[in-house]
């Protein structure tokens, strides 16, 4: 009888443990240095690593002129920066953060759109699709980086803006900040067909 139970109770075991590495190994999302979270798209098929302690703010957005539904955009910001209602209120003053816009219904957008914008390398490849890498400074303005490609019929723009402000932009953080934005375009995944 007691070898009955004991038999049971190992059976259990294994079943509890295999359930749980299985719940771990079927999961979509790839691990992530510690702290970092996964940002998943409620509209596109594709998620983003998001930096420690940074929040996302994620809507459609009608400009460039047109009256519909334009571009998908999608902003990490970092802590203490603004809160959700501040980001949307007219006219925010953002000095850093990082985005994703989906282009939905509007014209493709160029490096040629801004002017300061120069080619960076020859390739980069996110999410499995090449991509061209464009940016400017540090200047006198601050720092811009842009990563355009190409996803299920849309193109994606994923920008990096850390603009100088005397009381936030040390030169250290500005890098920090720079290698973050490329592991979040490393951590790029299109999940859709």
């Amino acid at each position: 009888m007691r070898h009955w139970k004991a038999c049971l109770l190992m059976v259990v075991c294994l079943l509890v443990s295999a359930c749980g590495s299985a719940q771990g190994a079927g999961s979509s999302d790839p691990p992530l240095p510690e702290g970092w979270s996964w940002y998943h798209d409620v509209r596109f098929p594709y998620q983003a690593p998001i930096p420690p302690g940074w929040q996302t703010v994620a809507f459609n957005d009608w400009t460039y002129g047109t009256p519909r539904d334009c571009v998908r955009k999608a902003f990490f910001l970092p802590p203490g920066s603004h809160t959700e209602a501040e980001f949307l209120s007219p006219a925010p003053r953002v000095p850093e953060y990082i985005s994703i816009e989906t282009m939905v219904d509007c014209p493709e957008r160029t490096a040629s759109d801004n002017p300061n914008y120069q080619p960076l390398h020859d390739s980069l490849v996110i999410g499995g699709a090449p991509a061209d890498f464009y940016g400017y400074g540090p200047d006198g303005y601050g720092l811009h980086r842009l990563a355009v490609a190409h996803f299920g019929g849309h193109q994606y723009l994923m920008t990096f803006v850390y603009e100088y402000e005397p009381t936030i932009s040390p030169a250290q953080r500005q890098q920090h900040d720079l290698d973050w934005y490329m592991q979040v375009l490393r951590g790029f995944k299109y999940t859709g067909t």
